[in-house]
């Protein structure tokens, strides 16, 4: 099978020099600790003047932050920087095995490129690379604006296969002592460990290739691709090449590295993959019973049979074809029973209820959370409204 069909590239990948401290250049995604800002402000102290990927990007606890665009133009200038002074080097067309250690477990992954043409958010087109969940409109300019004009491109995309036999990274993994290993470096403030193995072997890139092809010609609906992690990412790269390829001849359109973005391709069978809930927290809240009753009556507007009930702690019996929202603020707990839900998710159930919330209450701004530790540590603060999913 043509690679052009397979939707990727196996690209020239930059990467830090050997002189640079590889601790100080990782830096956990743009889009982690959104509403903690005492974790990248750590971040920043830990890095200084180091090179490090946290001076290319922009974290999105700062987008409203006001001085947005001076942190774009400082990332923008700061990767042609590395360019020049040679902080990061170019390798050949290849591909990188990553082995990630986390405290949940070991990850192992393919860092190569995916053809933005394959790819779309409406899952009714049938693209081979598919989004799994609808993008945060505001969240998406900052990230349009860093890749426009930029000279690289620094994202953290996550590419599922759905490869229950371990065909395409596991080969590589097995013989990954027959490649240089590039990098090896432990993660800071608790990330754990990655280390990576440049792949530019003929024999193995068509192995993986074929592997690919195998999956494809046995895949529903045309997926062979699903995004794990970094929607918005590659979100904001079909945003960019989408207003970018109408300027161009065909062969430009062919050659355009806007064309192209970064992922790492990893099996969803993987040992070290783990799926946990986003949760969501409201801010701006001035009156928490108040906004749990419209919360309760925009279900209601839409037939979905809901009421409220407070309680000791967020425990809560499941009930089948019933969704139980969770609840949680500074001074009470309970959850929102739904027993007529239109949707078969809870997240989807309460997601529409909270879009719907925000225009009626527009001081209101919601944020999504990874984790329980920095969950309950919202639930302790005035003016918000957590919901634990």
């Amino acid at each position: 099978m043509n690679i052009d069909q397979l939707g990727i590239i196996f690209p020239q990948i930059l990467i830090p020099d050997k002189k640079v401290n590889k601790q100080k250049w990782s830096v956990i995604a743009c889009d982690q600790f959104t509403s903690n800002e005492d974790y990248w402000i750590k971040t920043a102290r830990i890095v200084g003047g180091a090179p490090s990927a946290f001076h290319i990007i922009v974290p999105e606890v700062f987008i409203k932050s006001g001085d947005a665009a001076e942190r774009i133009a400082h990332a923008k200038q700061t990767m042609r920087d590395y360019i020049e002074d040679g902080v990061l080097v170019s390798l050949p067309e290849g591909m990188i095995l990553v082995e990630r250690e986390t405290p949940h477990g070991t990850r192992i992954g393919l860092v190569l490129a995916v053809d933005l043409e394959q790819y779309h958010t409406d899952a009714a087109k049938k693209p081979l690379i598919r989004a799994t969940e609808k993008t945060v409109t505001d969240r998406l300019p900052v990230r349009i604006n860093l890749r426009e004009d930029a000279v690289l491109e620094c994202p953290h995309v996550m590419l599922l296969l759905n490869d229950i036999k371990d065909t395409v990274t596991g080969p590589v993994y097995q013989i990954k002592e027959r490649f240089s290993k590039i990098y090896s470096t432990p993660l800071m403030q608790n990330g754990g460990h990655v280390q990576g193995w440049f792949i530019d072997d003929p024999a193995v890139l068509e192995s993986v290739k074929n592997a690919l092809a195998a999956l494809k010609a046995n895949c529903k609906d045309n997926m062979l691709f699903a995004v794990g992690d970094g929607n918005h990412s590659l979100a904001a790269a079909k945003a960019v090449w989408d207003g970018r390829k109408g300027a161009m001849s065909a062969e430009e359109r062919e050659k355009s590295p806007l064309r192209y973005a970064l992922c790492e391709v990893v099996n969803l069978y993987d040992p070290g993959i783990s799926v946990y809930p986003i949760h969501r927290v409201l801010f701006n809240v001035s009156d928490v019973s108040s906004t749990l009753r419209t919360i309760v009556s925009i279900l209601n507007r839409s037939g979905q049979d809901a009421h409220m009930m407070y309680t000791r702690g967020t425990r809560s019996v499941q009930k089948d074809g019933v969704h139980i929202i969770r609840f949680e603020s500074k001074m009470s707990k309970g959850h929102i029973e739904v027993k007529n839900p239109k949707n078969p998710l809870v997240s989807q159930t309460l997601t529409e209820a909270l879009d719907a919330l925000v225009l009626e209450m527009p001081r209101l701004a919601v944020d999504y959370i990874h984790g329980d530790e920095e969950f309950h540590a919202h639930t302790k603060q005035h003016g918000c409204l957590c919901f634990l999913m």
